[in-house]
């Protein structure tokens, strides 16, 4: 949930229903989980005068006194980054437990989740690498890449990033030798594990410049049927992308997701558009039905690389191929076609026009099968969410145009719970068309949920280097929920975490400090462990950059 900001590239929500289901549980569990007074009473002083350490020690003790904690519990990582490695270990241990694992599986488990911060860290306090790696349980290529990732600053625990800043010498000569590492672990591994773990050990060759290393890398993976190697931009620029292009020469029905990660890294205008229109192709040619998902990331993508003219064809044969495509589900197609031909820029009329058959094909009857699940069994239109979703979309779409009416009348009728409204929302729609959407939102979200809209909204605008108007209204956005009255309830510190990162990535000191004291303030009033935590590992890496 603190992860939500929508990047550009965002998921259609139809693809994520199934998953609510489970987030939902953990978010229960989170905040249902009883914690002992005993322990509240003994942090009296924090309540009063909040600190980064009080606010962590509180977490962990409340975490502790759980009978169990929920799975992927993110507050393990956290404290690990913050260096409380026992702590992580032993709130990791307790979930290992939870799910009924032995005492002696859920130690090794606990060790091997918390292995690669323990193998930073020890290199970080000038450890070689030998023994560093001798002495940490539950070793392997995963964990040395993990590892690497970190000390090159890339976040392999959130949201990857590139960092501004070169590494030190020290750090680009360990991480090569740990995937010098890495690949004798592969040399001994199934074809599966060589596959990875090579390519682990030659994307780390790329970040450290050595091109040569990084190709002798991928040149130990067997050769094989349907093999697609998975390598970023940076890889595929190090040892060219001719060269990319025939290593992945046998990736069979995953071919087209190869093509286009090629057309993002080529730098050849000509050649890169070539690389787009194979990749459309081949998404447009998949059996038993076109898949427009691809196809919209496709144009998506070609027009992140200034290809107007080429994503704007492309985004017009999608619409063209949802008329006669035959499929269970034709109103996402029309979606889909949609969406391309508004990132492309497209008129306003053939953007309607393809929305206008996508509600065409609604189905009369929201208890119409739709489909046939192999786990889920029959699909039903209104059930299932999928109705839903494509509402949500289209009300997207028509905010994009400016065509508000046409977007109220699509979520009327929703639950409208705050999500929903977030997947409305988004940095795409013109400022000016933001305040009536919200004040259609006003209309069924309480305060908080509000507040925690308009931050959402306000930090997605940040992370997607939005239009100069779009980030003016996030700052001012924050800025006025920062300095009005303190937000209290289930979501208040979610809020504050949004306006903490748009604080952040604006450079506004000021408002850094109000968001960091805001979000401790919110996590004492929650009292749960994951928010106390979470304030305490804010204030952490705000210290420390």
């Amino acid at each position: 949930m603190l992860n939500k900001c929508r990047h550009v590239l965002r998921v259609p929500l139809r693809y994520s229903l199934l998953g609510a289901g489970g987030f939902a549980i953990v978010f229960l569990a989170l905040f249902l989980a009883s914690d002992s007074p005993d322990i509240d009473a003994g942090f009296t002083a924090c309540k009063a005068t909040p600190s980064k350490t009080c606010l962590t020690d509180w977490g962990v003790e409340k975490a502790l006194a759980q009978d169990s904690l929920p799975p992927y519990l993110r507050a393990v990582d956290q404290l690990a980054r913050m260096g409380r490695i026992e702590d992580a270990r032993a709130l990791e241990f307790l979930v290992q437990k939870g799910v009924g694992e032995t005492l002696d599986v859920a130690g090794a488990r606990a060790d091997r989740r918390v292995a690669s911060h323990r193998l930073a860290a020890a290199l970080r306090s000038g450890t070689p690498l030998a023994d560093s790696i001798r002495d940490i349980p539950e070793m392997d290529a995963g964990v040395l890449w993990i590892a690497a990732l970190d000390l090159l600053d890339r976040n392999p625990y959130g949201a990857a990033r590139h960092p501004d800043t070169q590494p030190a010498n020290w750090v680009l000569t360990t991480v090569s030798n740990m995937a010098h590492e890495i690949q004798v672990i592969a040399a001994s591994g199934s074809e599966r594990r060589k596959r990875s773990h090579f390519t682990y050990a030659a994307e780390l060759f790329a970040a450290v410049g050595d091109r040569q290393a990084a190709l002798d890398a991928l040149l130990q993976i067997p050769d094989a049927e349907d093999t697609y190697l998975h390598m970023s931009p940076d890889l595929i620029k190090a040892i060219g992308v001719d060269k990319a292009r025939d290593l992945n020469s046998r990736a069979g029905k995953r071919m087209p997701l190869a093509l286009l990660s090629l057309a993002t890294a080529e730098d050849n205008d000509e050649r890169a558009a070539d690389l787009f229109v194979a990749a459309f192709d081949a998404f447009a040619s998949r059996t038993p039905s076109p898949d427009f998902s691809f196809m919209f990331r496709t144009v998506r993508k070609a027009v992140d690389q200034g290809h107007a003219d080429l994503s704007l064809r492309l985004a017009k044969q999608m619409a063209q191929l949802a008329d006669k495509t035959p499929s269970s589900l034709p109103v996402f197609g029309h979606i889909d076609a949609a969406r391309a031909l508004s990132v492309a820029g497209a008129p306003e009329s053939d953007i309607r026009e393809s929305i206008d058959k996508a509600l065409a094909l609604f189905p009369e009857n929201p208890s119409k099968i739709v489909g046939v699940g192999l786990v889920s069994g029959p699909i039903i239109w209104g059930a299932s969410g999928l109705d839903a979703s494509a509402r949500i979309e289209l009300s997207n779409l028509f905010a994009r145009i400016g065509d508000l009416e046409s977007a109220e009348r699509l979520m009327d009728g929703l639950e409208r719970p705050v999500g929903w409204w977030s997947s409305v929302l988004s940095p795409e729609i013109p400022v000016e068309h933001l305040a009536p959407l919200l004040l259609v939102a006003s209309k069924t979200l309480n305060d908080s949920e509000m507040a925690y809209l308009r931050a959402s909204l306000a930090a997605d605008d940040v992370a997607n280097h939005s239009t100069a108007e779009h980030r003016a209204w996030a700052l001012s956005t924050v800025k006025n929920l920062l300095e009005g009255e303190a937000l209290t309830g289930q979501i208040a510190v979610e809020t504050y975490l949004f306006a903490l990162r748009v604080a952040t990535e604006s450079g506004a000191a000021d408002l850094n400090d109000l968001a960091l004291e805001r979000l401790a303030r919110a996590a004492v009033n929650s009292g749960r462990y994951a928010d106390l935590i979470r304030a305490g590992f804010e204030w952490h890496r705000a210290d420390h950059g």
